[in-house]
């Protein structure tokens, strides 16, 4: 009896903190795909895609938006072949 009623609170733990792991897991996923995205040159995409999360963000991935915002404007800086404009996008960035 002691073991089943041991069982039976493994398994609702466990599946308790299924929901919790599976929400850091998806905006981890986010991160990456925009990762994949500055990697491949599509510092528009990223952005919009950066936009589009951040209306919905949970608390943990507010958090690191604006660190993810830099990194594709520092990216897209990098890309950019004029110098003027290379400049003002660093400058964008920093703020």
């Amino acid at each position: 009896m002691n073991c089943r009623t041991f069982l039976a609170a493994c398994i609702v733990l466990g599946t308790a903190s299924l929901p919790a792991f599976a929400q850091e897991a998806s905006y981890q996923e986010d991160l990456q795909f925009v990762q994949r995205l500055r990697t491949r040159g599509d510092h528009v995409l990223a952005q919009e895609f950066l936009q589009r999360l951040a209306k919905t963000a949970a608390p943990e991935l507010a958090k690191e938006l604006p660190l993810e915002f830099a990194k594709t404007s520092l990216a897209a800086a990098a890309d950019e072949p004029e110098t003027s404009k290379r400049i003002q996008i660093y400058q964008q960035a920093r703020t």
